[in-house]
């Protein structure tokens, strides 16, 4: 099984660090021989901590190949749908969930907040 996962991965924040962290652990633990692609602002710094595959945040085509390789997408916890930060973020995320419907993706968000909005 491959797994695509996103969230607000390599940014340096330490509690996004260790949702994934925790994801990879409890995956690993429960499906045999599961492959984790991660999204990330640092994929170099991701694969260097988490020993998982990870893409560019911002590159269109690496998360379009990511997408179209996985067997579900996993937002595996925080607050990403909000817009204290930006609109952006909404907007960038929920793009992102589109897009793997459209791939005929099943997608699981996990642990959640949504908003403020």
């Amino acid at each position: 099984m491959n797994l695509f996962v996103f969230g607000y991965f390599g940014c340096g924040n330490l509690g996004d660090e260790a949702i994934l962290s925790s994801f990879i652990q409890w995956a690993g633990d429960r499906l045999q021989g599961v492959e984790i692609t991660a999204q990330s602002s640092d994929p170099a710094q991701t694969r260097k901590n988490h020993g998982i595959g990870a893409v560019p945040k911002f590159n269109a085509w690496a998360l379009w190949r990511a997408l179209s390789r996985c067997d579900a997408v996993v937002a595996p916890g925080g607050g990403l749908l909000q817009d204290t930060t930006s609109m952006r973020s909404v907007i960038y995320y929920a793009g992102l969930i589109r897009l793997a419907q459209a791939m005929g993706k099943p997608v699981f968000l996990l642990s959640q907040g949504i908003g403020p909005l």
